[in-house]
């Protein structure tokens, strides 16, 4: 049952990869308007990828209408159009970290948890972004691909362009880094 949920999650992916070739495609033949349906199909996970990162849905928001231009005006560099989806989510990652350098050296950012009502799901979503803040940039990105985004070891490596060894150690570090910051606010 396990293999059969397998072999359709990769069919698809595979379709919505050769969906994204296409409409690559179309972009570069100059078919702007095409661009348009990329953004509908990715917006969502870029913000939520952003989000992951930086714990402000503004930000976030902000960080992937940047990726979107980023890409759109990269479009051309892109080698294998089937690998959009792989290659938005590098420029996504970059932007968001470099938002999260820039915020680290102004004010610390706020989360707003609403008032004493909030859900306790909500509480504790913010202290772990509180948390994921305070970990460096390298142990924070591996985290949340790993844990929140759930991606392979692999896709990681790819994302991040490290040797599956590196992100292993650094998973291992992150979760040991994470885990202490968090009894220690506890």
């Amino acid at each position: 049952m396990r293999v059969a949920a397998q072999s359709l999650q990769a069919i698809g992916w595979a379709t919505m990869a050769n969906e994204d070739a296409m409409l690559v495609g179309r972009v570069l033949a100059g078919e702007t308007e095409a661009f348009a349906l990329l953004v509908e199909r990715h917006q969502r996970w870029a913000i939520n990828l952003a989000y992951q990162l930086l714990g402000s849905a503004d930000e976030a928001e902000d960080v992937a209408q940047d990726a979107f231009v980023v890409a759109f005006q990269k479009l051309g560099q892109l080698r294998r159009r089937a690998n959009f989806c792989a290659w938005l989510r590098k420029i996504v990652l970059h932007q968001a970290l470099r938002r999260r350098r820039q915020l680290a050296r102004t004010a610390p950012l706020e989360v707003d948890v609403g008032d004493n009502g909030a859900s306790t799901g909500h509480q504790t979503a913010v202290a772990v972004h509180q948390v994921l803040r305070e970990l460096p940039d390298h142990l924070a990105v591996v985290l949340v691909l790993r844990e929140l985004q759930a991606l392979s070891y692999r896709e990681i490596a790819a994302a991040l362009g490290v040797p599956i060894g590196t992100v292993r150690s650094r998973l291992h570090a992150a979760r040991d880094a994470f885990r202490r910051l968090w009894q220690a606010g506890r």
